[in-house]
């Protein structure tokens, strides 16, 4: 069985998740760092999606360049994962 340290989420990447919506989530990202470029989209079913998207220069303050996002049918943020 595998075992990954955990760590904290940064506080940046916790107030991304809090932004509820994937187009307040986008503005934030594009304010407070640089306008996120998409790099994969999965559509899970007919409403929920995944989105790959890589943010330049976001690593320090969000752990990572490259987050995942999913959405549920309203657009709403579900879960932001850093990569």
């Amino acid at each position: 069985m595998l075992h990954l340290p955990t760590t904290p989420a940064p506080a940046a990447l916790s107030a991304l998740a809090d932004e509820r919506v994937l187009g307040a989530l986008l503005a934030h990202l594009t304010a407070k760092h640089a306008a996120p470029a998409l790099v994969a989209h999965w559509q899970q079913g007919e409403f929920h999606h995944d989105y790959v998207l890589r943010v330049p220069g976001a690593a320090a303050a969000l752990g990572a360049d490259v987050l995942v996002v999913s959405t549920n049918c309203n657009a709403g943020v579900k879960e932001v994962l850093a990569l």
